[in-house]
């Protein structure tokens, strides 16, 4: 008989990531001690050899990272409820001060490691990330793009929003030649530059880069998308081969 093993645990554990995720999205298991219970019944803790503790901080571990990104937060029943009868009594003083209380707590709550008999959630970015069909990794990255792209979105030339539109799982295999982007920058317009200016690319950071040194200030990742969004943008401007 062929041996039955668990897909759970492969491509770094993206499968328990899911069940786990999904099952306090659904409120299928919202404790850290029930989703431990719920991994304890699949086929990855019947793996012989399995070590039990081992899956459990595996677990715990899991949870943890999905709070760092903002995805999962520990529900504070007792805040919840101060808010409710703040409201209910109809007292705006009391409610404001309840509210200012609340983040004090809730601070306290966020800042602790997940116990047993914590009750979890996702949050309003987790549950965003379900409904959109996000990559859990990708949304805590897509948040702060969109942000700073509401606080500050060039909309007089097409370079941002193509910049916006850039997949992230593709510029990781891009690889940005400092000359070529040094001399696209130098070509680019006002309104170009503003985009390029608002991502932390100024010249500076390129000169450095054509140097072979790196700027602390702008992350590879951001001059990997802009060096696609440059080339997509000559695309849509229709610039020749020999022109760019």
């Amino acid at each position: 008989m062929d041996l039955c093993r668990s897909t759970l645990d492969r491509q770094d554990d993206f499968g328990l990531i899911s069940l786990l995720f999904s099952s306090l999205g659904l409120g299928i298991a919202t404790s850290l001690a029930n989703l431990k219970k719920l991994v304890s019944m699949s086929l990855l803790a019947a793996h012989p050899g399995g070590n039990q503790v081992e899956l459990e901080n595996k677990v715990t571990q899991i949870l943890e990272n999905l709070r760092i990104k903002g995805l999962v937060r520990i529900k504070n029943f007792t805040c919840e409820n101060e808010v409710t009868v703040a409201k209910i009594t109809g007292d705006s003083s009391e409610e404001e001060s309840t509210k200012e209380n609340l983040a004090k707590q809730a601070a306290q709550v966020i800042n602790r490691p997940i116990s047993d008999g914590d009750e979890l959630a996702a949050s309003r970015l987790g549950h965003a990330a379900i409904k959109g069909n996000i990559d859990l990794d990708l949304a805590s990255c897509l948040y702060s793009d969109l942000i700073t792209a509401r606080e500050n979105l060039a909309v007089n030339c097409y370079l941002h929003l193509l910049y916006l539109v850039v997949p992230y799982d593709i510029v990781s295999s891009v690889k940005v030649v400092p000359d070529v982007l040094y001399k696209a920058f130098l070509m680019l317009g006002d309104e170009e530059l503003k985009v390029a200016r608002l991502l932390g690319i100024t010249e500076g950071v390129l000169i450095k880069l054509t140097m072979g040194q790196r700027s602390k200030k702008t992350s590879e990742n951001v001059l990997q998308r802009f060096y696609v969004a440059l080339i997509l943008y000559q695309l849509w401007l229709g610039t020749g081969i020999w022109e760019s």
